[in-house]
């Protein structure tokens, strides 16, 4: 059992490590847009990227589950 929550912890820390670079990078995408004035740009596109990632999980639940 010990060796599970090992290896489970070793997962849980590497998730952590690729989510912070993620949310580094995105906040940095976040200061650039704000800084040459297309903040709206940014809201958007992530908000478009959001909404599709949404959208096609719930496909992908909803022909896996049938």
């Amino acid at each position: 059992m010990k060796r599970v929550a090992g290896w489970v912890l070793l997962g849980g820390v590497i998730a952590a490590l690729a989510a912070a670079g993620r949310l580094a990078a995105l906040y940095t995408d976040w200061l650039w847009f704000g800084e040459v004035g297309l903040r709206q740009v940014f809201t958007t596109v992530l908000a478009t990227q959001v909404g599709l990632a949404a959208a096609f999980g719930l496909l992908v639940f909803a022909v896996l589950s049938l």
